[in-house]
């Protein structure tokens, strides 16, 4: 299997690709979303949505009829 490598330095092998959690928090403590980067030269490769906004089980709406 081939390694990842760093597009940025060249440097190769997942051990090189980190993670970390962003800083801004929803009301719930939890992360809207995870980085991943580049531990030699800091390159952010992807960002992960982590923070899922869901509907709510309030009822839904329904269009009046007009007559």
């Amino acid at each position: 299997m081939a390694e990842p490598k760093c597009p940025n330095c060249c440097i190769e092998g997942i051990e090189y690709f980190k993670s970390k959690e962003s800083l801004e928090r929803a009301k719930n403590g939890t992360p809207w979303f995870i980085l991943v980067y580049c531990d030699g030269c800091g390159h952010v490769h992807q960002t992960l949505t982590k923070h899922v906004f869901t509907t709510s089980t309030a009822s839904p709406f329904i269009m009046p009829s007009i007559k």
